[in-house]
């Protein structure tokens, strides 16, 4: 691994433990110049290898219902659904998937009531979606924010 590599990792390492930790006291913790941490998150944000940001806790704000919901679609019509449920407020993940479905999607609402409307009025209703499996989040177990993808 180069030197900038393992740079990169340590800074994504402590910035994962406190996002709000500063330029000077990373370049502190690693021994390397406040510029060079500057240097390094610029050019990380700049490929796309980070973005820095603020994750909630969805129950906090109020949205107690989610659900993975797996979508198989009429061959043309997949693409089209996916900017239908990215356009959604409540779908917080969309992707085209292989196999026996076309396309997966998150969705976090206020309430089960919530959940089933969207599910319902939006989701099945939708042209071109054929089949709809809706997997209820129960609790969970592991989510590892630092693995998050983000395009």
């Amino acid at each position: 691994m180069s030197r900038s590599a393992t740079l990169d990792e340590k800074i994504f390492g402590l910035l994962r433990d406190d996002g709000r930790v500063s330029n000077r006291e990373i370049g502190r913790v690693l021994k390397v110049s406040e510029a060079t941490v500057r240097n390094r998150i610029r050019h990380l944000k700049e490929s796309k290898a980070m973005r820095l940001g603020v994750v909630t806790n969805p129950r906090a704000v109020g949205l107690v219902a989610s659900a993975y919901v797996r979508i198989n679609a009429e061959p043309s019509a997949s693409r089209r659904v996916c900017k239908m449920l990215a356009s959604m407020s409540e779908c917080n993940f969309v992707a085209l998937t292989l196999g026996h479905y076309d396309v997966i999607t998150f969705i976090s609402t206020s309430s089960r009531d919530a959940l089933r409307a969207v599910i319902d009025n939006k989701i099945i209703a939708m042209a071109g979606v054929r089949e709809v499996d809706v997997r209820e989040l129960v609790e969970a177990v592991l989510h590892r924010y630092d693995l998050v993808r983000i395009k």
